[in-house]
């Protein structure tokens, strides 16, 4: 258990730095700082253990959340109080500080949102067939309101240009993506199931519906912007409005762009080009020969910012949701050619074939949409393709991203099915039942 928390806490660390570059720490120390809140973890677990009598503490995660979480936000204060504390330079100080603190906030909205989901995947196997499909539709509002909140907490940096995106789409998602499978885990009737299946293949259709639609409407209006430039392609315009940028003073930020979504494209030419776009262009000549951008140019860029910011979320969101059937899938299926599951008390009422495919069914929905989406996002031989722009989001933290996800859903695995406890005394009782 420790080896396990280690490692997640390790990984958590490592990409949490990148939304603060200022806060890094060296490699050594920041193992050692991880370790010490991984083993902190642990002891409130050994605690909770020993009072309710049973290891682990069914949902013990909740329970010890808000101490492990207290404890690693005060050891991060404690290691980066030179930083975050300075006199020579109180005004930089007071800003890592108001960024730290942003950084904690969004971190600790997770916790809440992941509890409603564990409550309504409680409520969801207690109630019967109608009331789950209210559940179902429950928890689209729940997803929304929590992306909502966690979209107003995550511009960390003050230009809006950080990872923030990135964390928001996963965490969200990959919640919801654990809900499905844990309920498709559990349960025993085959149209609750169904319902599920189809509520979440509907929904990723009805997304790209829109993107569809968003890219209609951007080419519509890049037609009558290539009638005013006929002699410059999309690239080398989008290419010449950054570097014109570029030599402009950038102190805006998102909420002063005039647009509907609060953080830009992965991608630096459209996000430099977004960043701009409203502001007072006095000139109407610049050192890289681009004339001034005109109304319907800039009505363009704006578009395009929050279709490929769309573009960005779905994929993600897409990816995620493909990402958890198939750790499942990987694990019930290596479970089934392994002797030794019979000593899994997790696994003792479980048919693993029937949950297999279960899984199976789950991991083919997922690709079905995402294969859609791609297809989609392909047909654009300006864009760059899907998979390489999904391998840009993901560029800067693959390794941790991964690592917490698999840790996260093999840890929330046991909880999906029956948790009585380990037996420690390695008799296995129930063997001989």
């Amino acid at each position: 258990m420790f080896l396990r928390t280690s490692v997640f806490t390790i990984a958590a660390a490592v990409s949490s730095q990148e939304y603060i570059t200022e806060l890094h720490l060296p490699p050594l120390k920041l193992v050692l700082v991880a370790l010490c809140q991984a083993a902190s973890f642990d002891a409130a677990i050994i605690i909770c253990s020993e009072i309710g009598g049973v290891f682990p503490v069914p949902f013990s995660f909740f329970t010890v959340a808000p101490i492990f979480f207290g404890f690693s936000v005060f050891l991060r204060l404690v290691v980066d109080r030179r930083v975050l504390f300075n006199r020579q330079d109180p005004a930089k100080a007071r800003f890592l500080r108001h960024q730290a603190f942003r950084l904690v906030d969004l971190y600790g909205f997770g916790p809440p949102i992941l509890f409603a989901y564990a409550g309504l995947a409680y409520l969801y196997r207690q109630v019967s067939i109608g009331y789950q499909l209210l559940l179902t539709m429950a928890l689209q509002v729940v997803k929304s309101l929590g992306k909502r909140g966690m979209w107003q907490r995550a511009q960390i940096a003050p230009n809006g240009d950080d990872l923030a995106c990135e964390h928001v789409s996963i965490c969200i998602h990959f919640f919801h993506a654990l809900f499905t499978s844990s309920f498709l885990q559990r349960s025993k009737s085959t149209l609750p199931m169904l319902l599920l299946l189809g509520w979440s293949i509907g929904y990723d259709l009805v997304s790209i519906f829109v993107l569809r639609r968003s890219m209609q409407r951007a080419e519509m209006t890049w037609l009558r912007v290539s009638e005013e430039r006929r002699k410059v392609g999309k690239r080398a315009f989008i290419r010449q409005a950054s570097l014109f940028f570029e030599s402009q003073p950038t102190n805006s930020s998102p909420q002063t762009l005039g647009l509907s979504v609060p953080v830009q494209s992965s991608y630096r030419r459209h996000r430099v080009a977004a960043s701009a776009v409203r502001q007072q262009l006095q000139s109407q000549t610049t050192p890289h020969s681009i004339k001034a951008i005109n109304a319907t140019e800039e009505t363009w860029l704006v578009e395009i910012t929050r279709l490929f910011h769309r573009r960005e979320t779905i994929l993600v969101r897409l990816y995620v949701d493909l990402f958890v059937p198939c750790v499942y899938l990987i694990f019930v299926t290596t479970m089934m050619h392994l002797t030794n599951r019979q000593y899994l008390k997790t696994l003792q009422d479980v048919h693993l074939e029937s949950l297999a495919l279960r899984m199976a069914a789950q991991v083919a929905t997922k690709l079905f949409t995402f294969g859609i989406l791609c297809r989609l996002l392909g047909s654009d031989q300006d864009e760059p393709k899907p998979l390489e722009h999904l391998a840009c989001i993901l560029e800067i933290q693959q390794l941790t991203f991964h690592v917490k996800l698999a840790l996260i859903a093999l840890t929330l695995f046991d909880f999906s099915l029956m948790h009585l406890g380990h037996d420690l005394t390695f008799k296995f009782d129930w063997i001989h039942k």
